[in-house]
């Protein structure tokens, strides 16, 4: 077996696995802390931007599989930066629209999959959105935050109907399967769960963001506040301002 083949074997072997499975593996397979040297070249390359730019990065959004246009993003960025009072001549919002996950090209799926997850590590992701199914993937994965404990009564009561939930108590038999269901219970039917927690927020059709990011090719986009997220206050603004 040539090493390129031996590679893609691997990568067939980490197919659906969670993400700490995913994390063992590599270690496992590598025999060096890949991930952790990835979320030291992340947090490395990202502190020394700011640095040179001498601006503190205050928010951090990845959306996966976006076709946005970069000049329309950097006017969203400057559109929420005056909601939310972050002064961009200080402060850097980072709504970063270059990751892909296509089942067509599993290596380089492979790759970007290991990006995303050292960014989580390294606490330079704060808001992941996607299409449905990309972030209850995620969700299964214990990627993101109840949304009980960081939105307020108000939030939560104005935000109901958009909820997604996961089914916590899938978790165990998940594990002990050692792999990701191909598909999951739906988002949008708590009651129908053993332990329905919302993770995730589906955008309005309509919205600003869902238009600006994927131009309508989704049937659904959603938003999910990262598990250790580093800039929560901002993310929720954030959800604030793409729910208006």
């Amino acid at each position: 077996m040539t090493p390129k083949e031996a590679m893609i074997h691997q990568i067939n072997n980490l197919q659906g696995k969670p993400l700490k499975q995913k994390c063992e593996h590599i270690l496992t397979y590598f025999g060096i802390p890949i991930v952790a040297i990835l979320a030291v070249l992340v947090f490395v390359v990202s502190n020394v931007v700011s640095y040179s730019l001498k601006k503190e990065t205050v928010l951090n959004i990845t959306c996966i599989n976006s076709l946005a246009d970069t000049d329309h993003v950097q006017v969203y960025v400057s559109d929420f930066a005056k909601y939310a009072g972050i002064d961009l001549d200080n402060s850097e919002v980072n709504l970063l629209t270059n990751y892909y996950l296509t089942p067509s090209d599993p290596m380089a799926s492979y790759d970007t999959a290991q990006v995303i997850l050292a960014q989580i590590v390294a606490r330079t992701i704060d808001i992941m959105a996607a299409d449905t199914d990309t972030v209850m993937e995620y969700a299964y994965q214990e990627a993101f935050m109840d949304l009980r404990t960081v939105l307020s009564p108000e939030q939560q009561e104005k935000y109901a109907e958009h909820f997604l939930y996961m089914d916590y108590a899938l978790l165990p038999e998940m594990q002990s399967l050692e792999k990701i269901p191909t598909a999951f219970p739906n988002p949008t039917e708590p009651t129908a769960m053993r332990e329905p927690i919302p993770v995730a927020l589906l955008l309005p059709s309509t919205g600003e963001f869902s238009n600006l990011c994927f131009a309508n090719q989704f049937d659904g986009v959603a938003v999910g506040i990262i598990a250790n997220a580093e800039n929560l206050s901002n993310a929720i603004l954030f959800v604030d301002y793409i729910m208006e």
